[in-house]
């Protein structure tokens, strides 16, 4: 029950990153990242990639650990 639950905060981080990712690309903000944005353009996008990778590496683990 464990691995679902990290698999699914995983997938929740990875989205949740995308998502914000593409809404910068056309000058939206995503308001959760805001306080990051105000700090610089650069740190919000660092933020961003690293969500995302963050949650494909926690989704890749979790999905990875239960076969063995």
């Amino acid at each position: 029950m464990k691995h679902e639950i990290w698999s699914l905060v995983g997938f929740i981080i990875f989205l949740l990153g995308f998502i914000a990712i593409i809404l910068s690309m056309v000058g939206l903000d995503f308001l959760p990242l805001l306080p990051v944005d105000r700090l610089s353009k650069t740190a919000g996008f660092v933020c961003r990639l690293m969500m995302i990778f963050g949650g494909l590496s926690l989704l890749f683990i979790n999905r990875t650990k239960q076969r063995g």
